[in-house]
């Protein structure tokens, strides 16, 4: 009877390639996004987000295995219902500013085009989630997806680390605002933070589930080498970025993750050597930016002035127009309506409201929150219950949980969910994790 590995060698090279080509797809488009130059230029963030809705449409339109059928899923109803309420609730102002024009008091600042563009980005972004969904129908297919794009992360955290050490003052050769801090190819070094943190998080998880999954009692046979070199690359990518939120958020989220994957396997005590070796490593990979966020941590009365002005004056303009806000895409246009000789010093230099759920309560109200909110339970839900049920995909469920986390704690002193690149990099990781979720359980 022939080996393993001699029957692997007979395996005809098609059966190998074709089962990547659409992961490949996904993580080349996830890649375009992080390489273009200002991806949060709406040309550009449009052109992504149609090249997501022709994979979306794609992939839709071919037959593939679904375990189980779609019909099968009573975790997707909720999930379509809560999109659905999305939907009416980003709807109300076009109509409204089109129907009664002369009822929008501070409303009137809202800009239709801005608004049809965010529209047609949140479009975009169901799209990223959908292609997400319909890649990861079967367990190995979304753990392929998982690692084509943690290996494409990893490539262009190495890219953004050259780029940085040949000009750390620029990109492209243009001159950044983000001086001396790795950027990527992103316009705030704070995105970049939460793309390489998140992305350490789920390489680090790997490396850890490969660890225990392995059978063997050599530890290098048991590590997943791709996933170790991921780790120390997105780690000191992070470590170049300076950012003193992002960092912390990694370093959060982190511990999350670590504690879920161990704490069934590893005795207490061991498990606080775990953790302060993984801390030790962590120090090591940002040991050569501490000085620079050492620094940068005395400026945090300084960050936090600007912020704190920022904060409140938009949070008074955003309880005035509590229920449906002042229309997607209104920022920047409210922003400079409020401009005062008091408030020009802070506000003119922000772009954003630099906390995520602010700036979603001013442009899309209450009801707006609550409709996000409502589609965050219903996708996050079903997988916190898989992460704990699902044996064999229950890690992988559990990074991405820990990934999201990392934007989720991070949005509330940046703007990374408003990164068109990091929006379809997040929407398809959840799109992956929902499915696996709700895929079938008879394999475990």
């Amino acid at each position: 009877m022939p080996s393993p590995r001699a029957q692997a060698r007979d395996i005809p090279l098609s059966r190998i390639l074709i089962p990547w080509i659409v992961p490949g797809l996904i993580a080349a488009i996830i890649l375009l996004g992080f390489a273009l130059p200002d991806s949060g230029n709406p040309d550009v963030a449009l052109t992504l987000f149609a090249l997501m809705g022709c994979l979306a449409a794609a992939l839709w339109a071919i037959p593939t295995k679904e375990t189980p059928r779609l019909k099968d899923r009573p975790y997707l109803l909720p999930v379509l219902l809560s999109c659905a309420f999305l939907a009416l609730v980003v709807l109300y102002m076009p109509i409204k500013s089109g129907l009664f024009p002369h009822s929008m008091r501070l409303g009137m600042l809202y800009d239709p085009s801005n608004g049809y563009v965010e529209i047609l980005k949140l479009a975009g972004l169901a799209c990223a989630l959908l292609v997400g969904f319909r890649s990861a129908q079967n367990d190995a297919a979304g753990k392929r997806v998982m690692t084509a794009i943690l290996v494409v992360v990893g490539a262009w955290a190495l890219a953004s680390i050259i780029m940085y050490l040949l000009a750390p003052d620029g990109v492209y050769g243009i001159t950044k605002v983000a001086k001396g801090r790795l950027t990527g190819a992103f316009g705030s070094a704070n995105s970049a933070a939460t793309l390489f943190g998140s992305t350490a998080i789920i390489a680090m998880g790997m490396a850890i589930s490969s660890y225990f999954s392995r059978q063997s009692p050599r530890v290098v046979d048991r590590l997943n080498t791709t996933a170790v070199v991921v780790t120390i690359l997105c780690f000191g990518a992070l470590g170049l970025t300076v950012s003193r939120s992002g960092i912390f958020a990694t370093i959060l989220c982190a511990a999350v993750v670590i504690f879920a994957l161990t704490w069934k396997k590893v005795p207490p005590g061991r498990l606080l050597i775990v953790g302060i070796g993984c801390v030790v490593l962590v120090a090591i990979a940002l040991g050569g930016s501490m000085a620079s966020l050492i620094h940068r941590m005395g400026e945090v009365s300084q960050d936090a002035q600007i912020r704190a002005m920022a904060f409140k004056t938009h949070f008074d303009i955003a309880r005035h127009q509590a229920f449906f806000g002042s229309g997607l895409g209104s920022f920047n246009t409210v922003n400079s309506a409020i401009l005062n000789e008091t408030t020009y010093h802070e506000l003119s230099l922000i772009k954003a409201a630099h906390n995520v759920y602010l700036q979603w309560f001013e442009e899309a109200g209450l009801v707006g929150l609550l409709a996000i909110g409502a589609v965050n339970v219903t996708l996050l839900w079903p997988m916190i219950v898989a992460s704990q049920r699902r044996q064999s995909v229950g890690p992988r469920i559990v990074m991405i949980l820990g990934a999201y986390l990392v934007f989720l704690v991070h949005g509330l002193t940046d703007y990374a969910f408003q990164e068109p690149a990091l929006e379809i990099f997040v929407a398809v990781l959840l799109g992956v994790g929902f499915a696996l979720a709700t895929n079938s359980r008879r394999a475990d």
